[in-house]
């Protein structure tokens, strides 16, 4: 069978016997054709339809893949082709005794856990339900808990949620798949009858397995034997979330007469942009021999060294316009960096010159929570009116007073024709019906915006130096488990814009700055046609025609993290190596001498995967002196 379109590689491996395969794939490589091709080819060949199971990672891979074995047969066909998720439901509801299950998503998981320690300690404290929500998986999957202050109540917490959830007859995401694989392991009568009847596994995107899922698919493929992995141990760049690089290493010790086939030839980058990426990722050690090329026309790799970051996105916007005038689209274009706390400086060139934009696989700078939590005080110095603002940040952080006591404020303030600022501001004048301890609450939170105030009278700067700390946005961050870092440095990015448009217009004031982020904040009409921004980790599976890589800074890319732990360095390496393998024509890749980061501007050194992409030579050649 050689289906139009199949390179001899890819028919190949279509066409391989029966048997354990891994796929090597590479960045571009055509693997989702042959995972189709090799399907259809397995039905042709007469292997029943239920007795196929195709795994992937999300929906959309796997109606894709089915769209494409029935354009390709001609009609319909009854093969599971879904998440791991969606496969599992399936085996428990027909054998786990079971079938009416519930299923609980995040937000129910996390509706529970509330309910839970409001129950034990009769308040839900922010930090102990933050470590929850975050502890939890782990939990589940290691029985392990973070040695905290908070690790016996935790572990109290998790162990009432494990019985509320068997009491509601309900399982998480998380249980879906422990349970299924304690159902094969358990019940030797269910794992023969089901290792009988699937006799041919096929697994899309392999490198982003977790242990769990992994040990399901091999267990259900130990009668057989077919089963064929298709992933790319170069593109392993979620281990933060359970997958593991190992699992590849693992499948050929526990599938020894494993057959090794490579996807070489990328489709997707020209030539010189697959052999940059090829040099860098085989630098790694944990990983499988590829000699990576294409046959594509070689296209523009560029590297360029700013004065600061300011500097760097009005460069890269530059480039995008200068693609625009000559007949290309703004959707052309995407700039990739390693963590979205740099995206403010490009969203605001981009709105400058009135550039649509979409941000993927998160929020626009101005609509992040955390920046709107500061948003919003700013807002309510302005217009003390402002309910809306004034509610959003009265008990953010946390400071215990809560939606009845917010109802009890407004209904005051409505039969007394007062405004709920003014209530709040003089609490200790009104009696609402609230109790002494919610009362010093407000009065505290009064103070706070009194002391901003103040500052805000000594000018915008004073209160952008000041207002993190003040209003304990600075210690809740510092202290929040979940992404803190990130958000903490969204933030100094937001003081950051405070003291540059101060500076740059003297006679504004805090009202004309909310304007102007408030008004350029707006999404465009034109949202079919966009400059895309994105970390790295969000763009995997993209592509474009210009790639901007930015930041290829020391301790952003690659990670300070990286520096103590070599798997870690190997991961940011990877990550890169994706980044890279984005760019099918063009490829701009930027560092800034200086950087707002950190709530302070920091000279830089320049990305050590600078050298290993062979731009300075050697380190000596670069005279960070000048830096």
């Amino acid at each position: 069978m050689n289906p139009m379109g199949l390179t001899v590689a890819q028919a190949e491996i279509v066409n391989a016997p029966m048997g354990p395969i891994l796929v090597t794939a590479g960045a571009g490589s055509g693997k989702t054709r042959v995972l189709t091709s090799r399907l259809l080819h397995l039905l042709q060949s007469g292997i029943p339809e239920k007795a196929i199971v195709a795994m992937t990672f999300t929906n959309k891979a796997g109606n894709e893949m089915r769209e494409r074995v029935e354009k390709m047969l001609g009609r319909p066909f009854n093969t599971f082709i879904g998440t791991f998720h969606s496969f599992c439901v399936r085996l428990l509801r027909k054998h786990s005794g079971k079938p009416n299950f519930s299923i609980y998503a995040t937000a129910d998981t996390n509706k529970v856990l509330k309910d839970i320690i409001k129950e034990m300690f009769k308040e839900v404290d922010s930090d102990l339900y933050k470590a929850a929500v975050d502890g939890l998986s782990r939990w589940k999957n290691t029985k392990m808990v973070e040695f905290t202050s908070n690790h016996d109540a935790l572990v109290k917490i998790f162990n009432a949620y494990r019985d509320q959830l068997q009491k509601n007859n309900a399982y998480d995401f998380d249980d879906l798949l422990i349970e299924t694989l304690n159902l094969l392991k358990t019940n030797a009568v269910v794992c023969e009858k089901l290792q009988n009847y699937f006799q041919y596994i096929l697994v899309d995107e392999f490198q982003d397995t977790n242990e769990i899922q992994y040990e399901i698919v091999s267990l259900l493929a130990q009668k057989h034997r077919n089963i064929m992995v298709v992933g790319d141990e170069d593109q392993c760049i979620y281990s933060w979330r359970g997958a593991s690089v190992e699992n590849i290493n693992r499948f050929q010790a526990d599938f020894p007469e494993v057959k090794i086939y490579r996807l070489e030839e990328n489709f997707r980058s020209s030539g010189n942009i697959v052999k940059l990426a090829s040099g860098l990722v085989s630098k790694n050690n944990n990983r499988i021999s590829k000699n990576l090329f294409s046959n594509i026309n070689d296209g523009l790799i560029n590297y360029e060294d700013y004065y600061d970051d300011k500097q760097e996105a009005l460069g890269i916007i530059s480039h995008i316009l200068e693609s625009r005038r000559n007949g290309g689209t703004w959707s052309d274009s995407a700039i990739l960096m390693r963590i979205n706390a740099l995206s403010r400086r490009f969203e605001e060139a981009l709105r400058m010159y009135n550039i649509p934009y979409v941000v993927w696989g998160g929020f626009k700078f101005y609509e992040r929570a955390e920046v709107k939590a500061v948003l919003d005080y700013l807002r309510l110095l302005v217009n003390h009116d402002d309910e809306v603002a004034l509610f959003n940040v009265i008990n953010f952080p946390k400071r215990g007073i809560g939606e009845a006591c917010h109802a009890k404020i407004k209904a005051y303030a409505r039969e007394h024709g007062l405004t709920s600022y003014q209530v709040v501001s003089q609490i200790d004048e009104y009696d609402i019906g609230i109790t002494t301890k919610t009362k010093n609450a407000i009065q505290g939170f009064a103070k706070i915006i009194s002391r901003l105030q103040e500052f805000l009278k000594q000018g915008l700067i004073v209160l952008a130096d000041e207002i993190v700390d003040t209003t304990g946005l600075q210690e809740f961050y510092e202290n929040d488990k979940d992404d803190s870092e990130s958000r903490l440095e969204n933030i100094y990015q937001l003081c950051g814009s405070i003291r540059e448009y101060a500076s740059m217009n003297p006679t504004a004031d805090l009202s004309n700055y909310l304007q102007s982020v408030t008004l350029a904040g707006g999404e465009n009409p034109d949202a079919t046609d966009c400059v895309v921004i994105s970390t790295i980790h969000s763009a995997k599976g993209l592509e474009f025609k210009n790639v901007y890589i930015v930041g290829m800074e020391d301790g952003l890319f690659p990670s300070y993290k990286s520096q103590y732990n070599d798997a870690i360095l190997e991961e940011e390496r990877r990550l890169l190596y994706v980044a890279i393998t984005r760019a099918m024509r063009n490829l701009n890749i930027s560092y800034a001498r200086a950087r707002f980061l950190n709530g302070e501007i920091s000279r830089t050194i320049p990305s050590s995967f600078l050298m290993e992409l062979g731009y300075f030579g050697s380190y000596r050649e670069h005279n960070f002196n000048n830096w």
